[in-house]
């Protein structure tokens, strides 16, 4: 994979029609030089050298072949792939993220486990770094955030040559986005994404490629010795959050060293050039490492959860008690066992729950202390009683 993400160089997309290529051109920062009867003349103004011509109407005889040079001469002057331009011409503009799976089989083949695994992680990756944008914590709660949810199912994976490579186009904006509405049809744009002051899908691809680069610096720093699996906590700008290494963990199925490369649209103002970032196995191991670290070894304040009443213990029969419950504490979907101390009124209803086998919700302060994970400074416990139907 070279620096500018030169996975192909073939168009697998729609030829767009040669009004789709103008408006693009327009929309991307290209100018508009000059027209004769068949084409129209664009430059863009920092590499006049490279001049786009296309056809003015798709009945030209030769019009495609047109469209086809245009795409891949702007492909080389913005530094992507020409499925990419084509594809933002055809679809209205989106974000690129690719890995490339290296695993020991011939190309184009790979374990069906592995690809299983990438996914999922690619769904998760994006999930977590979309949650980013309104929670900064390094461990994201059980439920997951709507917006990001919807937006994450909403990109488009493909399948390339090269090796094995998993395509996924993340579209600028995204349901919840806030576009303008035109006066009339006539009026509609083509590019919506150049609506949108602040691209919500811009911020996912920058902040995916962003905590993969500073994820990798910081399992640099674990090799080196700079203070264990913490250097994954410190307070740093775009830190990984725990479901984003997990994600970087599993990308290749805990297994062969993979390659992630990153483009961006110009629809949604100033893009990054590609980017193109090679994750070992022992990377891997890492970040795994560090996703579970964050999760349990790390204190998180007011933290919500609900689970089952596990086991009860008191002196006597009154008074306060120490009450385990099985609850799921953040998005990796897995049951931890959270002790916490409980007022007699609250153990009474927590015995209650375990006779009944009704959940209960708590909150408050986790620590980890020795083996457990303990709910400090509860502020809330109650029973949810299930709804009865006649």
């Amino acid at each position: 994979m070279t620096g500018t993400g030169e996975m192909r160089d073939d168009i697998q997309v729609l030829t767009p029609r040669p009004e789709q290529a103008a408006a693009y051109l327009e929309a991307a920062g290209w100018m508009h030089r000059d027209d004769d009867e068949r084409t129209s003349l664009w430059i863009r103004p920092e590499a006049e050298q490279y001049p786009v011509v296309l056809p003015i109407r798709n009945e030209l005889v030769g019009a495609e072949t047109f469209v086809h040079e245009a795409i891949r001469v702007i492909a080389f002057t913005e530094k992507r792939l020409p499925d990419e331009v084509a594809a933002d011409m055809t679809g209205g503009g989106a974000d690129r993220v690719a890995v490339r799976l290296l695993p020991d089989m011939p190309s184009g083949e790979a374990p069906l486990g592995m690809l299983s695994s990438s996914f999922t992680a690619l769904q998760n990756y994006v999930t977590a770094s979309a949650s980013a944008h309104d929670n900064h914590s390094l461990v994201l709660p059980p439920r997951r955030d709507s917006r990001a949810d919807t937006y994450a199912r909403s990109a488009a994976v493909s399948l390339q040559p090269g090796s094995f490579v998993v395509s996924m186009n993340l579209p600028l904006i995204d349901s919840f986005a806030a576009v303008a509405e035109p006066e009339s049809d006539a009026e509609q744009p083509l590019f919506a994404a150049a609506q949108v002051a602040e691209s919500y899908g811009r911020f996912v691809s920058t902040r995916m490629m962003l905590a993969a680069q500073t994820a990798l610096v910081r399992a640099d720093e674990y090799y080196q010795g700079k203070g264990g699996l913490s250097v994954f906590a410190a307070d740093a700008p775009n830190r990984p959050n725990a479901t984003e290494l997990s994600a970087l963990a599993e990308l290749a199925g805990h297994g062969a060293t993979y390659q992630l490369r990153f483009a961006q649209s110009p629809l949604a103002g100033q893009s990054r050039p590609p980017t193109v970032l090679d994750v070992s196995q022992g990377q891997q191991e890492i970040f795994a490492k560090a996703a579970e670290f964050l999760r349990v070894r790390q204190p998180r304040s007011d933290v919500e959860f609900s689970g089952r009443v596990f086991r009860l213990e008191r002196d006597g029969n009154s008074g306060p008690g120490q009450v385990v419950v099985t609850a799921v504490v953040d998005d990796s979907a897995r049951q931890r066992r959270v002790h916490m101390e409980l007022g007699e009124e609250d153990y009474n209803d927590a015995l209650l729950a375990h006779k009944e086998n009704l959940r209960v919700v708590g909150r408050g302060d986790l620590i980890y202390r020795g083996n457990f994970t303990t709910l400090m400074h509860v502020r809330g416990f109650a029973v949810i009683r299930e709804l009865e139907y006649d």
